[in-house]
């Protein structure tokens, strides 16, 4: 039996490169992620470096357009090589 959805709007699969930095290092270094779907309140994030739970990262693209700063709702080991997280956007 499927679980039921729990999110509040929908997803749009997408597989867009980003890239970002930590919120208490403003500039430098940039790091470089994957979306991998986004919709009006997140975004799921794939990277080569483990991000915690809670941290903030600042968005240095402009995909999505009206959204700049996002915070690590959940983060797991993926595949031996990658990370995925779960992201929402800060307003």
């Amino acid at each position: 039996m499927k679980s039921p959805e729990r999110r509040k709007h929908p997803r749009k699969y997408t597989f867009h490169p980003i890239e970002y930095v930590l919120e208490t290092m403003t500039t430098e270094p940039k790091f470089d992620g994957v979306v991998a779907n986004v919709s009006k309140d997140g975004f799921r994030l794939f990277t080569t470096q483990s991000l915690k739970k809670g941290q903030k990262i600042i968005l240095k693209n402009d995909e999505p357009a009206f959204y700049k700063a996002a915070i690590v709702r959940w983060s797991n080991k993926y595949n031996d090589l990658y990370y995925i997280s779960g992201l929402e956007f800060i307003l």
